[in-house]
């Protein structure tokens, strides 16, 4: 087949990004670059060039950072004008099918007007502009995918029920440990070290556990850090800063659990999956990507804010199997099992495509500027 895939133009596709859209491209395009498949990668400028990038200009996600100033209007601007001519491309050279990866409002606003079909994939929870590109989009046939329950949930009144593609990593970067650790259990939590992710409550469930927390992940708030966090680093926690990518894995499989505190908003799940496929045990609270991604034989889930019940979900995690921890990964959150998934949803789109719109809208001829 021939793919063209849309990446969001914040960063560039070239895994160092921190954003997880960034990774969620970057392994789709890989795998499916894999399978034998012509993918072109529509990026921004410095993208890799092993996955066939067509860069359209330099990324705008810095000056989109600083809100409030004329660097975000014309990071914008920017992102606006580049879009619009990777729309262009997509005319003048169609593909079999076009996967939507971007949070950006005009590729939904003029689907209608490609010459191929479109899948999009639905990252986070509604906003704007791109919740209204939804509401008002011209082929209300356009398909669409979610990557967690929360997130199908949340565009449930735009699009009724959607068909779920849960994140995949490529899990032979990680490492097993399908034994339990030798020196005295303790837990980890993987994140930046900011409010809103839930370390807090991450440390307070450890302290009632009687475990220790070992806290992976760069300082994203000083204030936060030296005010809140540090001086509750007792009973053996400690905080280990951002560890080289080879180190991280290893750090990961010998704790006895992982604590994944991640955010409601938060679709992917990438410290979960990366945990399970270490062969550790997973707890965290029933949102997001979790309920997802954890069954009863690799994790335990409380909810969403009860300290107490994390706690408790965390001694019981210390019992699971650790080759029941890694089965599932490799059951259910790989990069393979993602492509495929998408692979199936094209192959509808394009079915669909093929059939007379039942909205009646008429598709644009290719070659048009938009």
């Amino acid at each position: 087949m021939r793919i063209d895939v849309l990446a969001q133009l914040d960063h560039p596709i070239d895994g160092s990004s921190a954003d997880g859209r960034e990774r969620h491209t970057r392994t789709l395009v890989q795998e499916l670059l894999r399978l034998g498949h012509r993918v072109r990668l529509f990026a921004a400028d410095g993208t890799d060039p092993g996955l066939n990038p067509v860069c359209l200009g330099p990324a705008t996600g810095r000056g989109r950072q600083r809100s409030g100033t004329r660097a975000a209007q014309a990071a914008a601007a920017a992102q606006f004008d580049l879009q619009r001519r990777m729309l262009t491309a997509l005319a003048d050279d169609p593909a079999d099918i076009i996967h939507n990866d971007t949070a950006h409002e005009l590729p939904v606003m003029l689907a209608h007007r490609l010459p191929a079909p479109m899948v999009t994939t639905l990252h986070a929870l509604p906003d704007e502009p791109l919740g209204t590109a939804v509401l008002e989009r011209t082929r209300r046939d356009l398909p669409f995918t979610a990557l967690s329950p929360a997130v199908a949930e949340a565009w449930r009144p735009f699009l009724g029920e959607l068909p779920l593609v849960p994140n995949g990593l490529p899990l032979d970067r990680f490492r097993a440990c399908l034994r339990q650790p030798d020196l005295t259990p303790h837990a980890v939590w993987r994140g930046r070290v900011a409010p809103g992710q839930g370390l807090m409550m991450a440390l307070q469930a450890c302290l009632i556990a009687g475990i220790p927390l070992m806290v992976i992940g760069p300082i994203g708030d000083e204030d936060f850090w030296r005010g809140r966090v540090r001086p509750r680093l007792s009973n053996g926690s400690r905080y280990v800063g951002v560890l080289p990518p080879d180190s991280m894995p290893l750090a990961v499989a010998e704790a006895a659990v992982a604590v994944c505190t991640d955010p409601a908003s938060d679709p992917y799940g990438e410290a979960a999956i990366e945990a399970l496929a270490c062969g550790t045990p997973v707890t965290g609270f029933a949102q997001g990507a979790l309920p997802t991604l954890v069954d009863r034989l690799s994790g335990r889930l409380a909810p969403a804010g009860g300290v107490a019940a994390l706690a408790r979900c965390i001694l019981a995690a210390l019992q699971l199997r650790r080759a029941d921890c890694r089965r599932r990964a490799e059951q259910f959150c790989t990069a393979p099992r993602m492509a495929q998934d998408y692979l199936a949803a094209y192959h509808r789109a394009i079915a669909h495509h093929r059939s007379p719109p039942a909205d009646g809208t008429t598709l644009r001829a290719p070659g048009l500027n938009f």
